[in-house]
């Protein structure tokens, strides 16, 4: 999984190029007359926060303009055009339509956004659903103009580089719309220091901010509080580690609790009876070929080819050779298809599920996931939902139950104008998304996670494995209250969570979990110390990553606004 390398680039890239200036390309190119396109408001409202470009890069400042909306207001499309971005960025979600005359016009903070990329859109077509109040803004190449002379002045002439009239890749796009919002990251740095300041000054934080609103007003306060809390979110994860060091702790006593009635290192797993389904379900990792679950032996386990279903992200199972009949079946699935909300892949998975069981009635299913496989079939097999107890086990396999130190590493790093776009550069170069809806639901603490926490599963028997050398999913976060937890020792090292489940120690674990007997015995006290120790290191790595990204926006300039005015700017 290449993920693991992000943070690794991402640290080097903020630590060494902390003070570089950043430098923003000037359009050049073919002239095109504003006048030729006309452009309307998205939304009917008035002008709440007015065009006030920047002096920095990094400095307070509103590169659009902020337009009143009601939640649930429909945003429409200013001209025709091409939908080439839509998506969620850093808990924002946004769309970008590229023009005729090569002007790209953005429709950030929204709800919902109900396009996709590469949509032809008519002027006046609904694109999302506003949050509030809606930034709209305009962008010729890398220079951004003032949308209030777009919709309300005479025309005007912009040069636009042949390059930027053309869609460009969705991480470049996406990279666009990084640059356009990094003030609201900034804003976010700023108040947390503020924030942070006033608590040890002894300030009354409540009087300040009601003094703040006050001056800001109540809907531009509204607008940026979102930004602020979930920046402060991560950094209490962080400012936490204390705390954090005695979940671990409490974490690693469960593997230790699950050996009770062990199963001796030497006895090999008991046979089982009966005709059984498995269905296995994927994770992240999948890089071009097949994905890390399709390593499991399934014929050692006792499951013949024709009773094996691959979950596809894409919906249906995976056709091949290992297949269930009479189930709807799809070519295969990608990156991006896994990359989407976890919520809807446990819907996929659910309708799976189900039409298993209506092809061969009775005969128990056994789900057995991989990484973030694991999420999707415990949101899947929830209490809540229609599964039924022919469940009859669910396994999985290094998945990040408590989240994942990675993810919330580049969330944190993300969080800063300059991590944000370091990200997309490093996300560009690795072919990792580390902005998409399944990235996000894996920080630890997210309301995904907390979710799926409290509705349970369907499940005769649960069943987590983890790998004790496991450097992307630390085996303290594998941990799962109420289920049989079970470490397999191992050294750490790049690809333990890739081949985990083609593992010969996981191999034997599955089958011991299948036959409802207990984890082999073994002593568990150094693994669950370098576990500690893995996953402590993670956290450090992450926090200091973080604040090398808001140490990098200060020194280019954010650090000359006061941060209680900068806490109302818009960027």
């Amino acid at each position: 999984m290449r993920v693991r390398m992000v943070v690794v680039v991402v640290v080097l890239v903020l630590e060494l190029g902390q003070g570089l200036p950043v430098v923003a390309a000037t359009a050049a190119g073919s002239a095109t007359a504003a006048g030729g396109v006309r452009y309307l408001p998205p939304v009917p409202g008035s002008v709440v926060d007015p065009w006030r470009p920047p002096s920095t890069p990094y400095g307070a400042g509103n590169r659009g303009i902020d337009l009143d909306a009601e939640p649930g207001e429909a945003v429409r499309a200013s001209a025709d055009g091409e939908v080439v971005f839509a998506g969620s960025i850093a808990g924002s979600v946004d769309v970008v339509v590229l023009h005729a005359d090569g002007l790209r016009t953005t429709y950030a903070f929204l709800a919902t956004a109900t396009v996709l990329r590469g949509q032809h859109v008519r002027q006046g077509d609904v694109v999302g659903t506003a949050a509030g109040p809606v930034h709209f803004g305009v962008r010729a190449g890398d220079e951004y103009l003032d949308p209030t002379a777009l919709l309300f002045g005479p025309p005007a002439v912009h040069l636009v580089a042949d390059r930027d009239r053309r869609p460009q890749s969705e991480e470049g796009e996406r990279r666009g719309v990084l640059s356009f919002l990094s003030g609201f990251a900034h804003v976010s740095a700023a108040a947390a220091t503020w924030a942070a300041g006033a608590l040890g000054q002894g300030v009354e934080v409540g009087d300040d901010l009601v003094e703040w609103t006050a001056r800001a007003g109540w809907t531009e306060a509204e607008h940026r509080l979102e930004s602020l809390v979930g920046t402060a979110q991560l950094a209490l994860q962080y400012l936490k580690q204390p705390v954090e060091l005695l979940v671990a702790l409490r974490q690693m006593a469960a593997y230790l609790a699950s050996q009770a009635g062990c199963t001796p290192a030497d006895r090999p797993p008991p046979p089982r009876s009966g005709r059984r389904i498995a269905v296995l379900v994927g994770g992240l990792d999948l890089e071009g070929g097949p994905a890390a679950i399709t390593r499991l032996d399934t014929r050692a386990l006792g499951y013949a080819d024709a009773d094996v279903a691959e979950f596809s992200y894409a919906g249906g199972e995976v056709a091949g050779a290992r297949s269930v009949a009479h189930v709807p079946t799809t070519g295969g699935y990608t990156p991006r298809d896994a990359d989407r909300d976890l919520e809807a892949s446990a819907d996929r998975l659910r309708k799976l599920v189900a039409d298993v069981r209506a092809a061969d009635p009775g005969v128990p299913i056994d789900v057995i996931a991989h990484g973030t496989g694991g999420l999707v079939a415990r949101a899947a097999l929830a209490g809540g939902s229609d599964v039924d107890p022919s469940v009859a086990n669910l396994i999985t396999i290094g998945s990040p139950h408590s989240g994942a130190d990675l993810a919330t590493g580049v969330a944190w790093v993300s969080s800063s104008g300059t991590g944000g776009l370091v990200a997309a550069g490093v996300g560009a170069l690795t072919g990792e998304d580390l902005f998409s809806p399944a990235a996000h639901q894996l920080v630890e603490g997210s309301p995904f996670l907390k979710k799926i926490a409290d509705e349970g599963v369907a499940a005769g028997r649960v069943t987590s494995i983890a790998g004790a050398g496991d450097l992307v999913v630390t085996a303290n976060h594998s941990e799962l209250d109420g289920a049989v937890n079970v470490l397999v020792p191992g050294a750490p090292g790049p690809n333990v969570h890739a081949g985990l489940a083609g593992s010969a120690g996981v191999q034997r674990e599955v089958a011991l979990a299948l036959a409802g007997v207990g984890p082999t015995c073994r002593s568990l006290w150094v693994s669950m110390a370098e576990v500690v120790a893995e996953t402590t290191a993670e956290d450090a790595i992450g926090a200091r990553a973080g604040a090398a990204g808001f140490g990098a926006d200060r020194e280019i300039g954010a650090a000359t606004v006061p941060a209680a005015d900068a806490v109302g700017a818009t960027g």
